[in-house]
């Protein structure tokens, strides 16, 4: 796997923050008095806003490939350097 180290770093903490967030979240909801429907959409609510916005993020990553090399690209495409 030869990823970048920033997006790599990236992808560890978001699945260690979605790991902690599907563990404790029921929980912290039961203690509150939601239910386990109301639970579900909000654990649902960023995969959902994720599959709608892959397009644009994607149409944004051509765009920025087309583009010349800039200074911020030696910190997100450290091939360049």
């Amino acid at each position: 796997m030869n990823l970048p180290l920033p997006l790599l770093s990236a992808l560890i903490i978001n699945g260690a923050g979605h790991a902690f967030f599907a563990i404790s979240l029921p929980a912290i909801g039961r203690s509150s008095a939601i239910s386990d429907s109301q639970i579900a959409v909000i654990l649902s609510l960023p995969a959902i806003a994720m599959i709608l916005s892959a397009p644009v993020w994607g149409w944004f990553a051509i765009a920025w490939e087309e583009n010349t090399p800039s200074i911020l690209d030696c910190f997100f495409r450290p091939s360049l350097l």
